[in-house]
């Protein structure tokens, strides 16, 4: 093996690994820039809702093939390698692989993330009677959303219910939402609402979140709502941001 890797005696690298290395490096430069481009777009509003979508499926769209192509020629490398006395893996060919271990499995959940989007732009805990917007003002939906949301209306998620009282629930919820991180937009103890703005690091990508929390047998019942800013999936965004209260909520 160490012969295959690093040994010379008059053995070339492969060709083949070394295009495998240079593309997945592409790849990777690619998605660790891609991040930062879109915040500056959003910043200085050259992203509309539909645009930066589109820019978002594409990015993913063109790293997954890249990585794929890296794949490939690493496999050719590899079995290059194996059948050709004069030829050697290198470092290369060993970095390519672990590049490719490292970009494929980020690469290919957000690919599944991002054709799944739609249904995920408007998440609830109740989606037949979900909490109402005040404070923020949710985006209207694409049609595209609109028709994923109708034919998916059953949610992943399901209300919470608390022994406590609603008022210690709003303040467990809003212990829960600081927590995170979230931007407070609006909280009332009294009624029971919690607004707030959740936000994905890498793309700046927001999600418009209220907490509605009111009387149940023997305690309070809890739902949430995550609305993608744009209108759009919000890159699964609003699932996590759910998942995430929901989890130490219930811990």
């Amino acid at each position: 093996m160490a012969q295959i890797f690093f040994k010379k005696q008059n053995r070339k690298p492969s060709t083949w690994a070394t295009l495998g290395l240079v593309t997945l490096l592409f790849a990777g430069i690619g998605f660790i820039i891609a991040g930062p481009l879109f915040q500056i777009g959003s910043i200085k509003n050259l992203w509309q809702a539909d645009t930066a979508f589109d820019f978002r499926i594409r990015l993913v769209t063109v790293g997954l093939g890249l990585v794929t192509l890296g794949s490939l020629f690493t496999m050719l490398g590899i079995l290059h390698t194996l059948t050709s006395p004069r030829v050697r893996l290198s470092w290369r060919g060993a970095l390519a692989i672990l590049l490719a271990i490292g970009l494929g499995w980020p690469m290919g959940q957000a690919y599944r993330r991002t054709h799944e989007a739609f249904l995920n732009a408007d998440i609830s805990t109740n989606p037949q009677n979900p909490p109402a917007f005040k404070a923020l003002k949710a985006p209207a939906p694409e049609p595209e959303t609109q028709a994923a949301t109708a034919a998916a209306i059953q949610s992943p998620f399901v209300s919470y219910i608390s022994t406590m009282s609603p008022a210690s629930t709003t303040a467990r919820a809003l212990q829960v939402a600081k927590k995170l991180k979230w931007r407070i937009v609006a909280s009332d103890v009294t009624t029971g609402r919690i607004e707030a703005i959740g936000e994905d690091r890498w793309f700046g990508v927001q999600s418009l979140i209220v907490i509605r929390i009111l009387p149940h047998t023997g305690g309070s019942i809890l739902d949430i709502r995550a609305v993608s800013e744009m209108g759009d999936g919000g890159w699964g965004l609003n699932a996590a941001l759910i998942r995430q209260f929901l989890d130490i909520m219930a811990a």
